[in-house]
């Protein structure tokens, strides 16, 4: 992936429209006064990507934080390639409570830019199909291309899962699991063929089979037997009318010879009856068997089936134990909604109340005032009561005075003559002017009572009111919150899920389905396992038949009869068919063959004694004894009108048994012919039972290469190599970048340094300090950039770009030197590397400068060459 051009609106500083061509750009850095934006120019490349930024920590909602302030909305634009494919995308967010989002990826077709697919304009469509374009998702992004303040060493000394993840999206090993599942398709598309060709076997195929085949070939023999029976009877016939007697001796050793083969055929029906015996039970066992067989097939691959079904659910959905844990926290969520519902109630409530309280406050303010303007009534009527006792003392006061003066006398007080004596007033009106004031204050003190009750009643009223007020206040700013977070963390829920509805119900139907399909796989276990014994205890119980098919056989193979046919030809029975008897020899093995054989052993050889015995008869008997020796050599075979052709004597027999032998001809060719067409059916059936079996191997072979291909294999194995050459890779970056102090290694899932200084020393790569931590994840992010496409299981566009955001300040003179000339020659290799920094010595040595500078208006960006 590599920018092409940058355009920002409303985003952070960037009040106003600003724009960065990054066409001609390969070495720059990025400067400008802290505060000014310059990490906000990162930030806007993965906002445009993903929608996220990482000083934001991926807290929900909270990126529209980022809209510039007093800005409705933010935008920002970035044109990049990838490979062969140009792309843009456009993405908004408002700085409203809902904090909307809108994105479009456009693709460039070599004319003008159009949407790139259906969904390109949805958030979750356009995301996937950046991660899809790009090769990596924000968190592998953020560690392999654009490297922000605070993660630049989380490759390094980072959570080690999270490592493995990102090679697995940066290498492409997710193609394993692809492969895995076309495996389990394939492996599924088998089982299904080699079903509906196990239904054709039982549909179309149903009347053919071994049983139908040997019938077919019974009747075939029997018709073959027939006419070889009336040819032979017929060439009997005929040796009898031209056949004579032996001698006596002949005659003696051919009836000691007819006993040998009647004993012999004796041995024959024995075995013949003990075939019979074991027919049945082995039939049943081959039937037994094949079912077993069948069954254990059958039961393994559903086995197989219901195993995939679970895994591919949990994959999906996840574990039970982790849907039940979300199903818990889904439900308290709920609960928490209701309660702070409940709480909305309540203050509305409180707030409602609140009226009346200040009513209930103005009217004890209006008593308060009543209160003391009574108190100001009674401490007036107060101040006239003693105005008025001091008038009547006064008044009572001069009358004691006025009691020693005359008229014409000096006046005690004055001196002046006195003219004229006053009026005297009595020491009574005093007393009422004293119980005047008493009462007067009597009132007063009442009427200060009764303001200090209003005004505490007041007080008391005003004060719930300043609390009802507060609580209110209080109570609905963190009602508010609460409800906001559990809201985002409802949707949040509802999201995840992929639901419309209650999430909870969704939870308690997955959770259902997993322990369904966890008890239909224990079930195709224990089913399979049955059946495997099953098809054991058959496959012994055949063995145990088969062995005693092979005993008789062997005492059907040891009667010689060759010797005794050959002996009786010598003695003159040469006329007599007896060289037809089977050899015992070439018995077959198969257990009904074998019978078959033995009866016609058994037959064959009682036949040819009675037949010695007939020939030691006929040629001790007359005429009538011959034609009799014909009517025995005739008893085997059913022959209509033999009486009466008999009665006219051996000439019409003969032409008898001859027309008869010819229609036997006829029989045994039609016979052959179907027997035939049955074989051929039945050869095709067992080639489509080949092809069942050929499919079960396939089913079987693509199941096993789907559990080979388990990512807990393959996957592990190519992460550690690949992390293993990465470290290869870095090591020798870090050599040159620490003064051939460090080298790199990976070992159990981490990081170390080997420390030429200090004896190759191996330690923990988290033991380095701030500026050795910086150049060894400088170099192990170069190695990953160089080597992730050589690395990569498939063809993949290369990581073309690489922003660095942090750890120059942390860097010694020389090592800042070692660095800057290292990524000075990133510069000439094709890739865009742009550089965030504070540090003059660096910023001055790369080629192309981005200057950002702030201003009280926003922030504003000027490349500089």
């Amino acid at each position: 992936m590599r920018p092409i051009r940058l355009e920002l609106k409303g985003f952070t500083s960037f009040r106003d429209e600003a724009a960065i061509d990054f066409t001609d750009l390969d070495l720059f850095a990025i400067v400008g006064p802290t505060g000014s934006g310059k990490s906000s120019l990162l930030d806007a490349i993965t906002y445009a990507l993903y929608g996220e930024v990482a000083r934001i920590d991926g807290r929900r909602g909270s990126i529209k934080e980022m809209v510039s302030q007093g800005q409705p909305r933010m935008a920002a634009t970035l044109e990049f390639s990838t490979g062969e494919d140009r792309l843009r995308i456009t993405r908004t967010t408002s700085a409203a409570k809902s904090g909307q989002t809108k994105v479009l990826l456009e693709r460039f077709d070599g004319e003008d830019w159009r949407q790139a697919g259906e969904g390109a304009d949805r958030v979750r469509e356009a995301n996937a199909a950046v991660i899809s374009a790009i090769g990596l998702d924000w968190e592998g992004f953020t560690r392999a291309v654009l490297l922000p303040q605070g993660r630049f060493a989380e490759f390094l000394v980072g959570d080690a899962s999270k490592r493995r993840d990102l090679l697995t999206e940066l290498l492409g090993l997710g193609l394993f699991e692809r492969l895995r599942k076309r495996a389990g398709e394939l492996k599924t598309q088998a089982s299904y063929q080699a079903d509906a060709k196990e239904d054709l076997l039982a549909g179309e195929y149903a009347d053919v089979g071994e049983d139908a085949a040997r019938i077919a070939a019974d009747a075939a023999r029997a018709a073959a037997a027939r006419e070889a029976a009336l040819s032979d009877a017929l060439g009997r016939v005929r040796d009898l009318l031209a056949a004579g007697q032996r001698a006596a001796a002949e005659l003696r050793e051919l009836s000691a010879i007819a006993d040998d083969l009647k004993a012999r055929a004796d041995v024959a029906a024995s075995v013949v009856d003990g075939l019979a015996s074991i027919a049945e039970d082995l039939a049943e066992a081959d039937t037994v068997r094949d079912v077993a067989v069948a069954d254990e097939t059958r039961l393994g691959s559903a086995t197989v089936a219901a195993r995939d079904a679970l895994e591919g659910a949990e994959a999906q959905w996840g574990s039970a134990p982790d849907l039940a844990s979300l199903r818990t926290n889904a439900e308290q969520l709920r609960a928490l909604r209701s309660q702070l519902a409940d709480e909305a109630a309540s203050l509305v409530a409180l707030e409602s109340s609140i009226p009346s309280l200040r009513d209930g406050a103005s009217a004890a303010e209006k008593d308060a005032e009543r209160a003391r303007t009574q108190v100001d009534r009674a401490e007036g009527a107060a101040r006239e009561a003693r105005d008025a006792l001091e008038r009547t003392r006064h008044v009572n006061l001069v009358a004691a005075v006025s009691s020693q003066v005359e008229i014409g006398a000096s006046c005690p007080v004055c001196g002046a003559e006195v003219h004229e004596l006053a009026a005297t007033q009595g020491s009574d009106d005093v007393d009422a002017a004293q119980r005047a004031v008493a009462d007067a204050d009597a009132v007063v003190r009442k009427a200060g009572e009764q303001l200090h009750e209003a005004e505490r009643l007041r007080d008391a009223s005003v004060d719930q009111v300043r609390r009802a007020t507060e609580e209110l206040a209080s109570r609905t700013a963190r009602s508010v919150e609460q409800q906001r977070e559990a809201n985002d963390a409802w949707a949040t829920l509802v999201e995840g899920l992929g639901v419309d509805g209650d999430p909870i119900a969704e939870l308690n139907r997955r959770l259902a389905e997993l322990q369904r399909m966890a008890t239909a796989a224990r079930d195709a276990d224990a089913s399979a396992r049955t059946a495997e014994r099953a098809r054991i205890d058959a496959e012994k119980a055949h063995a145990a038949l088969t062995g005693r098919v092979t005993e008789l056989r062997a005492s059907l193979s040891g009667v010689p009869i060759a010797a005794l046919v050959a002996r009786a030809q010598a003695l003159g029975a040469g006329d007599l068919d007896l060289a037809q008897i089977p050899e015992s020899a070439d018995l077959p093995e198969d257990s009904v063959e074998l019978a078959s054989s033995a009866v016609t052993l058994h037959d064959a050889l009682g036949a040819s004694a009675t037949d010695v015995r007939t020939l030691v008869q006929r040629r001790s008997a007359s005429e009538e004894e011959l034609l009799s020796q014909a009517r025995d050599a005739l008893s085997g075979v059913a022959l209509p009108g033999l009486d009466a052709a008999a009665e006219r004597g051996l000439a019409a027999l003969a032409e008898q048994v001859e027309g008869a032998a010819k229609a036997a001809v006829a029989e045994a060719r039609s016979a052959a012919d179907r027997a035939e067409t049955i074989a051929q059916r039945l050869l095709a059936s067992r080639a489509m039972r080949e092809e069942v079996g050929v499919l079960r191997e396939r089913a079987a072979r693509f199941g096993a290469l789907a559990q080979d291909l388990r990512a807990d294999r393959i996957v592990e194995f190519l992460q550690a190599e690949a992390l293993q050459m990465l470290a290869s890779g870095a090591s020798e970056r870090l050599e040159t970048l620490s003064d051939g102090r460090f080298r790199l290694a990976h070992d159990q899932d981490e990081f170390f340094v080997v420390d030429t200084w200090n004896g190759e020393e191996m330690r923990s790569a988290r033991t380095l300090s701030g500026g050795e931590t910086f150049l060894a994840s400088l170099a192990l992010a170069l190695a990953l950039s160089d080597q992730v496409r050589s690395l990569a299981v498939s063809d993949r566009a290369p990581l073309e770009s690489l922003f660095l955001d942090e750890g120059f300040g942390t860097l010694d003179p020389d090592s800042l030197e070692t660095v800057v000339g290292a990524i000075e020659q990133l510069g000439g290799d094709g890739r865009l590397v742009g550089v965030i920094t504070h540090v003059q010595e660096l910023a001055i040595r790369l080629p192309t400068r981005i200057e950002v500078q702030k201003s009280p208006r926003g922030s504003t960006v000027q490349v500089r060459t």
